[in-house]
C-alpha cells in the first residue's frame, strides 16, 4: 500500500527526523512511502505555504492511505490533509495504531 506521511511541520525544527523515522517504519512493514518534508526540500524552504500544500495535496491524492503523526492536530497542513484524506476516500492511520490490520 502506499502511504503519505502527515504531520506538523511549520514552527518545528525535528521535522524532517520524525518524518524519516516514520518513513522506515512503514518502509520496513513492506509498504510504499510518500514523504512530502523530504519531497518539499527540492524546492527550498523560501516558498508560501500554499505552494508546499499544493504539491503535498497533489502526492497525497496518489496514496491509499494517510499517516498521521503525533501532534498533527496542531498543524494546519495536517488537519487539512485529513480532511482531503477523509472527503476522498483515503484511509486515515494514527500513528498509535497497528499498521498489520491495514495490510
Amino acid at each position: 500500500m502506499t502511504i503519505y506521511i502527515s504531520g506538523k511541520i511549520t514552527g518545528t525544527t525535528d521535522y524532517l527526523n520524525r518524518f524519516k523515522e516514520a518513513e522506515q517504519h512503514l518502509k520496513k512493514a513492506g509498504h510504499e512511502v510518500v514523504n512530502p518534508a523530504e519531497l518539499n526540500l527540492q524546492f527550498g524552504t523560501n516558498r508560501p505555504w500554499e505552494f508546499y500544500m499544493r504539491n503535498c495535496i497533489r502526492w497525497l491524492i496518489g496514496c491509499k492511505a494517510i499517516y498521521m503523526l503525533k501532534g498533527w492536530q496542531d498543524s494546519k497542513g495536517a488537519s487539512f490533509e485529513r480532511e482531503v484524506a477523509i472527503n476522498t476516500g483515503i484511509t486515515v492511520i494514527e500513528q498509535e495504531e497497528d499498521l498489520d490490520e491495514w495490510g
